[in-house]
């Protein structure tokens, strides 16, 4: 009944880093959380920067289609 038994016992080194970064990134986040705070918040910033950016530039493309 159990079809993923045999996967799940394979060791996945990609996940095993990712899980190390995280706990690395959580430790420093609770050491100390001002920072944490202004990283995410540079994060959201840039991708909103890059999100206006393409949204202006679909923009004019739709123009020139419409």
């Amino acid at each position: 009944m159990d079809d993923f038994g045999p996967a799940r016992k394979r060791f996945k080194l990609p996940s095993f880093v990712l899980g190390l970064a995280f706990l690395f990134v959580g430790v420093a986040a609770v050491m100390k959380p001002g920072r944490a705070v202004m990283g995410i918040m540079w994060i959201i910033a840039v991708v909103m920067l890059f999100k206006g950016i393409f949204s202006f530039l679909g923009y004019f493309e739709l123009r020139k289609v419409v």
